[in-house]
């Protein structure tokens, strides 16, 4: 490999590298923003269901106070 190969090939590297690092600073921000969305909705689905399951011991207690 000569030396003017050598160069080509080093620089290309740090081109490359530097592309992968962009690249993972928009993966990391892509990540964030996901998991911001998924707490909220999960905070939301719990919400729900623990209502839904309230619903339910109430409709229970009525049926069995009634009989």
């Amino acid at each position: 490999m000569t030396d003017d190969e050598l160069k080509e090939l080093v620089a290309s590297l740090a081109v490359d590298s530097k592309n992968l690092h962009e690249a993972q600073k928009a993966t990391d921000e892509q990540m964030k923003r996901n998991d911001k969305m998924l707490t909220e909705k999960l905070v939301r689905m719990g919400i729900t269901l623990g209502n839904i399951g309230k619903n339910q011991g109430d409709v229970a207690e009525e049926f069995f106070f009634k009989v």
